[in-house]
């Protein structure tokens, strides 16, 4: 797909999944920095129908899965669309020496699991989605523990190695189908350079001038919704109230730019951060699923 292609590949992508939308700058970068990531365009005859992707992730680069995303506009499924682009993905894998796809998707799209599942693929995870309306917030009256500090994180960019070693502990501890594992550089991609992180929203929470925890949010293009990414916390600080003062912040931060609500997920194992969620008024949606299944 060549960068003429990228607008188009955005405005299908979105079509066929609006829930999660992406932007062009997204895609130019991650096509810049991500040399294993491959799109495609789907065709019937000379329309437009459906779009893909595939690459191998940051935190999967000791698997033998590619992530994938495959997807067809409603009106133009059926007619072996979606099965090209499985395949398109399947063989962009196997150049990656990679043995499985897997995929993301929304556990009321029953389209997409009857598409999927005939083909092998099974559920591996399942994240519980959340958004909390920003309106109707009402926040916890909890100071931060003593002695922590909670700083924009764009007050911190310079201590990006110490965000990195909580990031990486953090992951360690949190309920997966693989151990989570990924180095500086990724991190660094996804939790500092991503194009639609706000770091000014974003949150750090410091003791003695060194990082114990942080908590993103990203927002995409002008849309008034937020995103919340990871809430990471030093071992020694969990339990102390720490992840609370920086969802709180956030949520204030968030609420002063004028954004509506925030969405979060969390691996339906995570009890902790699904209770604080659930404490900080956050409401279900359809939840997430991950399945993994075989190349094509």
């Amino acid at each position: 797909m060549g960068d003429e292609d990228v607008d188009l590949w955005v405005d299908l992508r979105n079509a066929v999944d609006p829930q999660l939308p992406v932007t062009a700058e997204g895609v130019r970068r991650g096509i810049e920095h991500e040399r294993t990531l491959a799109h495609f365009l789907g065709f019937l005859g000379d329309r437009p129908a459906g779009v893909a992707l595939c690459l191998e992730q940051g935190d999967l680069r000791h698997t033998d899965v590619a992530v994938a995303f495959f997807g067809v506009l409603t009106g133009e499924r059926r007619q072996g669309v979606g099965s090209a682009l499985y395949r398109a993905c399947s063989d962009h894998a196997r150049r990656l020496a990679k043995a499985q796809l897997q995929v993301d998707l929304w556990e009321d799209d029953a389209d997409a699991l009857r598409f999927l599942e005939p083909r092998g693929f099974a559920e591996v995870e399942r994240f519980a989605r959340v958004r909390l309306d920003l309106a109707d917030a009402l926040l916890p009256e909890e100071a931060p523990p003593p002695g922590v500090e909670i700083v924009p994180f764009d007050q911190c960019l310079d201590l990006a190695p110490q965000l990195f070693e909580v990031a990486r502990e953090a992951a360690a501890d949190m309920p997966s189908t693989d151990p989570i594992e990924f180095t500086y550089e990724d991190w660094y991609g996804w939790e500092v350079r991503r194009e639609t992180l706000r770091h000014d929203l974003s949150r750090v929470a410091l003791a003695e001038g060194e990082p114990i925890g942080f908590g993103s949010i990203a927002v995409i293009g002008d849309s008034r919704e937020g995103w919340n990414s990871i809430t990471a916390v030093r071992r020694s600080w969990r339990r102390r109230g720490v992840a609370t003062a920086l969802k709180r912040a956030q949520i204030e931060a968030a609420k002063a730019a004028g954004l509506t609500s925030l969405t979060t997920f969390s691996e339906k194992r995570n009890v902790p951060m699904r209770t604080l969620n659930e404490k900080l008024g956050y409401r279900p949606l359809p939840d997430q699923l991950r399945l993994r299944g075989p190349l094509s």
